[in-house]
């Protein structure tokens, strides 16, 4: 018990020592180190309320289970309820004493006094404002920005009057390549699927391959939509891709934040951006955020989410020290129209209403009713959240991460306030429980500024995804439970909240290729002749798409359940190898005037099928088409798969 309170001692100390403090630390223990402490830490505390339970008749174990059931079932009345608690508890302890049995008294007060402790923070937790009720002014909807957007980087567009903070800087037009007056602009809108660490790995590899490959990239994106791992990926390209401009004056630097961000040592390096994003992911972030349990349980300052994006904003510090500080700086300073970094729509759930809520540089619920951003009227205001904070709260999978709290005070208008509450609390969690895919959020992006100059842009919705819209209905692969009362039910919930990452994938293909003649790709170019050939109105062929030049929806696909992805933080250096590999490189396109070989030695071809055969033939299927999509980008950024201005031939894809 000494050594067990020794380890607590240290734990505690380290918790209050600040957020490099625990990072460095736990890393030092490393995972397994970590998983034993916390677990060493548990047991402990149930056998010691066993032991005493035992030796002093007085059923404190119980107590506590009790305790923990009770609160479960009123969550709606947490402070009654522990209050209810506390009170029984004094009442044993009133009780024990007049029966001069202290030792049980002593016993019965720690539940309440570890429920003090949760009762402080839940009273003085912090409190946000809430944003007036009124409709925003027209600066923050979507497509004015993509206007202001497309005017910074020289795009003809057909608004005349354009606002004088739209007009291109002179800093701006000169460290911008000058695009063809005759070709349409290539826009990108890419969605990133959840999925921890792997989803994290997979976005940011794609989109630093694709900045290697052509440093325009980045120029030519305009939106980024992240859920948890994949928010956490695109917050690390954002900051590496807009440290790389900061130093240029292009993209101007924020004001410092208060409180400052951790003081980071300069790092001057050469490396191209992919091998800096490899480094920061390969780190260890689980350990921090495991070691961060106990304490946090016991009122440490250090929470199991602010140590996740410590870790992060740590490991892209190492890379590059200004990236590591734009982590840290508040997230509406992280995108402007002039700028060459992408904006980011960064997913979560709210629990109480189940909607999408997203970090955003602009207004989202004109464009869905079930889609508000932290700026949209009566939403509560997280001006004082960074970057990295931001992405932290899409990736708040309960029970892993607790929520995102906003407290509001209560106005006169509030029914929290006709009952005598003064204020009001929102949460918001993982934004996989609405939407794993990002799709949605980013179709929305798309359908708003699909129209706004189709004969000068050349809109392209790229979608990161392990997604299946069409499932194998004739195969033997669907099987279900003979549980049918208790397992079906379970399994039923789970299902259709993994099937909404799915649908949505489904409908941005029913809504991009919907039969219409101008939107139909009846014309391929010669990179895509050797993949199948699509159906443009069966969602199952959406992905065949992959690499056409004319197609506007291209699905990056990542085979997350044949490889066994790890959906934590640590993320091992074999596992980090085959999601670059699985994504393919530009040059990796396929040949269509090559003779097309089969992916099977010649003398497997007459072997039977197994399960090993198909996965080595998906998985060749699949990095020939991601190569492709790799291949695509890149030619239209570079000019040599550019389409000319003007309306789009007929029956063929804008």
């Amino acid at each position: 018990m000494i050594l067990v309170l020794l380890l607590v001692g240290i734990c505690g100390v380290v918790s209050f020592c600040g957020p490099n403090a625990v990072v460095t630390f736990y890393r030092s223990v490393g995972p397994l180190g970590t998983v034993g402490l916390q677990l060493l830490f548990l047991i402990s505390t149930f056998a010691f309320l066993a032991a005493l339970s035992q030796r002093s008749g007085f059923p404190v174990l119980t107590l506590v289970i009790f305790a923990l059931v009770v609160a479960l079932m009123f969550p709606s009345h947490i402070a009654a309820t522990s209050w209810a608690i506390g009170l029984v508890c004094a009442v044993v302890a009133v009780m024990a004493l007049m029966a001069r049995r202290i030792g049980i008294a002593v016993l019965v007060m720690l539940l309440p006094a570890l429920l003090a402790v949760n009762a402080y923070q839940y009273y003085h937790a912090p409190t946000v404002a809430q944003n007036p009720a009124k409709l925003l002014p027209d600066t923050f909807k979507v497509k004015n920005n993509f206007l202001c957007w497309l005017s910074q980087r020289g795009v003809k567009i057909a608004v005349t009057a354009v606002p004088s903070e739209c007009r291109p800087t002179a800093v701006s037009a000169q460290q911008r390549k000058t695009w063809p007056v005759a070709s349409r602009y290539p826009v990108f809108i890419v969605a990133a699927e959840g999925g921890g660490i792997y989803a994290a790995s997979a976005v940011s590899t794609f989109l630093a391959k694709l900045q290697d490959a052509v440093p325009d990239f980045d120029d030519h994106v305009f939106a980024l939509s992240g859920v948890s791992g994949g928010s956490i990926g695109a917050a690390i390209f954002q900051a590496l891709d807009r440290a790389s401009h900061e130093t240029s004056g292009a993209d101007p630097k924020p004001a410092p934040q208060t409180p400052a961000c951790p003081t980071y040592s300069d790092v001057a390096t050469t490396q191209n951006m992919e091998v800096k994003v490899q480094n920061i992911i390969e780190d260890d972030h689980f350990s921090p955020v495991i070691g961060s349990v106990c304490p946090e349980m016991f009122g440490a300052p250090m929470s199991r989410s602010d140590a996740l994006v410590a870790s992060f904003e740590a490991s892209t510090a190492t890379q590059d020290a200004t990236a590591g500080n734009d982590l840290c700086l508040p997230f509406a300073t992280h995108w402007s129209a002039a700028g060459f970094a992408p904006a980011l729509i960064l997913n979560s759930t709210w629990v109480e209403m189940g909607f999408r809520v997203a970090f955003a540089p602009f207004s989202l619920n004109d464009l869905d009713e079930s889609l508000y951003s932290f700026i949209d009227p009566s939403m509560p205001t997280e001006d004082d959240l960074s970057l990295m904070q931001a992405a932290g709260v899409s990736a708040r999978f309960p029970f892993i991460m607790p929520p995102l709290s906003a407290v509001m005070k209560s106005t006169a208008g509030d029914a929290k306030k006709a009952a005598g509450e003064t204020t009001k609390r929102w949460n918001f969690v993982d934004g996989a429980y609405s939407d794993n895919s990002g799709a949605t959020s980013a179709l929305d992006i798309y359908k708003a500024i699909e129209n706004a100059d189709p004969d000068h842009v050349d809109l392209r919705l790229i979608l990161l995804s392990s997604s299946v819209t069409q499932p194998d209905l004739t195969g033997g692969d669907i099987n279900g439970t003979v549980f049918r009362d208790t397992v079906a039910p379970i399994d039923a919930l789970m299902k259709v909240r993994e099937d909404l990452g799915n649908d949505a994938i489904a409908r941005a293909c029913t809504y991009v290729y919907r039969d219409d003649p101008i939107r139909r790709p009846v014309v391929r170019s010669s990179n895509a002749a050797s993949l199948p050939k699509p159906k443009p109105e069966s969602n199952e062929d959406c992905v065949e798409h992959a690499g056409d030049p004319q197609a506007p929806l291209s699905i990056v696909e990542i085979q997350d359940q044949t490889y066994g992805l790890s959906l934590g933080w640590k993320i091992s250096k074999t596992s980090f190898a085959v999601v670059s590999w699985m994504l393919g490189k530009p040059d990796g396109c396929p040949d269509p005037n090559a003779q097309q070989r089969d992916v099977q030695d010649e003398g497997s071809k007459d072997k039977p099928a197994t399960e090993e055969n198909v996965n080595a033939q998906l998985s060749k299927t699949i990095l020939d088409r991601n190569s492709c999509v790799l291949k695509m980008i890149t030619g239209l950024i570079d000019g040599s798969l550019s389409t000319p201005v003007g309306p789009s031939p007929t029956g063929a894809v804008r």
